[in-house]
């Protein structure tokens, strides 16, 4: 059918539309008219994956310019694939109706694991062996290896994307995780690396949560979306939890012993390379300070997703200090500088002397002295690791503030917090300049870089726990440090700082009110929408003369109300039954948060049930 939307013509694929759908999407298209965020609530079952699919996509056809894409995020992968659905059956709904067919690309993002069809990495059954393996095959430094020694084993698909994918765009059509990997197949490109770069110019990207707010994989995945975009976050009643374990970490005795392996392997391949190409370490380090400052760049122009892991701090104060240099420096441009740094930021091309010009000085002096040479950053790491031990040595609970472990790191080992808040990007830098083939077996030592930046960049909203014993083996000890965040909108800011509206929609968001809070944003529409009573596909609870409970599922009678129901047992003589509406005190039964009496402790109890009262919020849908 069609719809008129507060002026807007929608497109909806089904024969009849529920009042409360048509009220969801008048507040959806108040909120995209806004360019702000919304929070609405409408119970499970009553279509608001079609209802926003048909309302945003009306809305991106009406105006191109205001909404570019519909980043959908859900949890997990089959409800991903139901999204997937309904968005097809939409966009064949308006064919049939317009007689052509839209110029629309919609499509799934899922992990490696998910989407991988080498014969020998698709075999392998968890998620880092994947990703780990994918990555010995398809690195920068191991493709040039292959193609001066076929012996060396590289990835047939993603040279195939690499040589021709990137020249002919995904055609325009709707693929789940299947489509994507049967074509795939018969292109012989990477399904995965395929679909990461067709979310560039997709209308409508689904893929999960984490894409989004796990800083590390929304650095590599969604920094490139543009700001005119709509997210959706479907299912958002854990969504704080989501974001609360994207920021968390816990190191165990174990991971502390698996970093000194990975230490000793880091020293050794050093060694190796000093021995071989010395040229190549002192390469290394001015990559690093180009990469900040590309980082820096890439954010003015309003095209990086701001990465928790990365300090603000480090990259905000600088812009202003580098446009001053430059201005007071200006001339050189003209006659050129003795710039050590590649790319110099006054004359372009540097490289010509052994220290920073004026203009590239601030970048230079933000990375730390002590941890420049990849040589004095593994020694700073292993004198992290030995104090990371020594705290695991606990016979009692130990709960401390980020700015309390840091003195206390101070104190007794002498490292600052500034070298600290480096470590994640100086790893990474380090593992790409010794060629690291597999760097799932350095997760060990990534984790532990990742604590000591996170530790180091935020002193407020987490917390570290250090427990002498693990909750799985409470009488064994088993030392385990927790870091955890205690605000959920520290990974969720960057989302709604990016891009114009954000939407937050479950069947389960009361009280309304308390997102808001524990995610520090303003919306501009806030709703909550009821079930229709009258429609055929409802489960009436329906209560026995003996008390005996049933659910009862079938055909409703005229006006949407429940026929009665008549049992007949060999034992007792025939029971008339009907449908409960008010529990024993003659309140109405409901599910709503706002009628409930019981919060924190169980429900009253009642006649006919175990534990059930009148506002038990389990009776509406007739569970037990």
């Amino acid at each position: 059918m069609k719809l008129n939307i507060d002026g807007l013509l929608v497109y909806f694929p089904y024969d009849y539309i529920y009042p409360e759908q048509y009220s969801y999407m008048l507040e959806l298209k108040r909120t995209l008219d806004a360019k702000g965020h919304g929070v609405l609530e409408m119970p499970s079952g009553t279509g608001k994956t079609i209802s926003l699919l048909s309302l945003i996509v009306a809305y991106q056809r009406a105006f191109p310019l205001e909404v570019t894409k519909l980043i959908y995020c859900s949890r997990t992968v089959p409800e991903i694939e139901k999204v997937i659905e309904e968005l097809r059956k939409l966009l064949d709904f308006h064919e049939k109706q317009t007689g052509e067919k839209l110029p629309f690309l919609g499509l799934a993002l899922s992990s490696r694991k998910n989407l991988c069809i080498h014969p020998e990495v698709s075999t392998l059954r968890f998620g880092k062996e994947v990703d780990g393996k994918c990555f010995s095959l398809t690195a920068s430094y191991v493709r040039a290896q292959h193609q001066q020694d076929d012996s060396i084993a590289s990835c047939r698909f993603f040279e195939e994307f690499d040589a021709l994918g990137r020249q002919v765009p995904l055609p325009y059509g709707v693929y789940n995780l299947d489509d994507l990997k049967a074509y795939g197949r018969q292109k012989g490109w990477c399904p995965y690396f395929l679909a990461r770069y067709s979310i560039l110019h997709a209308n409508i990207v689904v893929y999960s949560y984490h894409y989004l707010l796990d800083p590390k994989i929304a650095d590599l995945v969604s920094k490139e979306l543009a700001r005119k975009s709509v997210v959706v976050f479907d299912e958002a009643h854990n969504i704080d939890n989501v974001c609360i374990d994207s920021m968390g970490v816990n190191i165990t005795r174990k991971t502390l012993d698996r970093c000194q392996g990975n230490v000793a392997t880091l020293q050794a391949t050093i060694q190796n390379i000093k021995e071989t190409d010395a040229q190549k370490l002192k390469e290394e380090y001015r990559r690093l300070v180009e990469g900040l400052r590309e980082a820096n760049v890439a954010r003015e122009t309003d095209v990086y997703l701001a990465n928790p892991v990365l300090p603000d701090e480090i990259l905000q104060g600088m812009p202003g200090v580098l446009r001053l240099a430059i201005a007071v420096w200006s001339p050189l441009r003209k006659r050129g500088c003795v710039c050590a740094l590649e790319s110099c930021m006054c004359c372009g091309a540097g490289g010509r002397g052994s220290d920073p010009c004026l203009s590239c000085r601030p970048l230079a002096e933000a990375v730390p002295g002590n941890i420049r040479t990849a040589e004095h950053f593994v020694g700073f790491l292993k004198r992290f690791l030995e104090y990371l031990k020594s705290r695991l040595r606990v016979h009692h609970v130990v709960q401390e503030s980020p700015p309390s472990f840091l003195k206390d790191v101070f104190e007794k080992v002498c490292i600052e917090r500034k070298p600290l808040r480096f470590c994640a990007e100086r790893l990474r830098s380090l593992l790409r300049t010794l060629e690291i083939a597999d760097v799932a077996d350095f997760s060990p030592i990534t984790l532990i870089s990742n604590f000591a930046t996170l530790v180091s960049t935020y002193s407020k909203g987490f917390t570290i726990i250090i427990e002498p014993f693990d909750d799985r083996t409470p009488t064994i000890a088993n030392p385990i440090l927790h870091f955890s965040c205690m605000d959920a909108s520290i990974a969720i800011k960057p989302v709604f700082e990016r891009f114009q509206s954000v939407i937050i929609t479950s069947g389960t968001l009361s009280p309304l009110d308390i997102y808001p809070k524990i995610l520090d944003f303003r919306p501009v529409t806030m709703a909550t929408f009821t079930m229709t009573l009258a429609r055929t596909c409802l489960c009436p609870m329906v209560s026995l003369g003996g008390g005996i409970p049933l659910s009862w599922r079938g055909p409703s009678g005229e006006g949407g109300l429940a026929k009665p129901l008549t049992r007949s047992c060999p034992s007792t003589p025939s029971l008339r039954s009907q449908i409960v509406g008010r529990g024993n005190d003659q309140v109405a039964i409901s599910s709503k948060f706002e009628t409930r009496e019981d919060i924190g402790g169980p429900p009253p109890a009642g006649p006919g049930r175990p534990g059930g009262g009148a506002s038990w919020p389990g009776a509406a849908s007739g569970s037990w």
